[in-house]
Parts: C-alpha cells; sequence; structure tokens
C-alpha cells in the first residue's frame, strides 16, 4: 500500500473541514436547545409539527406548525462553545440599545476622519 505524502494545503483543507464540522455542531445545538425550550416558529425558523396549525386551507397536513412563542420575543439565545468541546446555550435578555442623537452616517464619518475614537 503506497501513500501520498500530505502538503501544507492538505492539512490547511483538513483544518479548515473540522472547523466548518464543529461549526455544524453548534449550530445544530443552538437548534435543539431552542426547540427543546419551545420558542416555536419565528423569523424564518418554521417548527412542522402534525398536532399543529395548519399553515393554509390549501396545503396538506405535513405543513402544521407550531405558533411563535411571544415569551421568547424578548429573548436572545447565548451559544457558547467551550474548550472540551460542549455547547452551552442560554436564553438571556438584550442589552438596551444606547439612547444617543447621533446618526450613523455622522458619526462614521467623523471616526474615517480621526475626529473621534482615535486611541
Amino acid at each position: 500500500m503506497r501513500f501520498n505524502r500530505i502538503t501544507l494545503a492538505d492539512l490547511s483543507e483538513g483544518l479548515r473541514n473540522l472547523d466548518l464540522c464543529f461549526t455544524h455542531v453548534v449550530y445544530l445545538e443552538a437548534i435543539r436547545f431552542a426547540l427543546e425550550s419551545g420558542v416555536g416558529s419565528r423569523g424564518s425558523a418554521m417548527v412542522l409539527d402534525k398536532n399543529g396549525e395548519l399553515l393554509h386551507r390549501k396545503l396538506g397536513d405535513e405543513w402544521r406548525f407550531v405558533p411563535e412563542d411571544p415569551a421568547f420575543r424578548e429573548k436572545i439565545l447565548e451559544t457558547v462553545a467551550k474548550p472540551d468541546g460542549k455547547v452551552e446555550n442560554r436564553w438571556v435578555s438584550p442589552r438596551p440599545l444606547p439612547q444617543t442623537e447621533t446618526w450613523f452616517e455622522t458619526e462614521w464619518a467623523a471616526f474615517r476622519e480621526g475626529k473621534i475614537y482615535t486611541d
């Protein structure tokens, strides 16, 4: 049996794929946690359930869904991948938006001109 030599490009590609797989696991864990929390359908996520509400009268029963639980509207799902490979999820309240009279465009221009945040 003959083996080809592993190149730096091969190692780089392997690490990239390992990172992509780990990222997939973290996202799937976050989705699992949200579903188990009972968040229901929200945003671009539709949670299908044979006992749920019918999406539209012209669609079949396979399109029954769990409606959104409004209690989660003021929550953000925080997901952290720990060094040991475990994934932790929790619902947190969002930080309040800063109250300011500035506009992004004027602040961005001032930043680019070195007038603010120039430490």
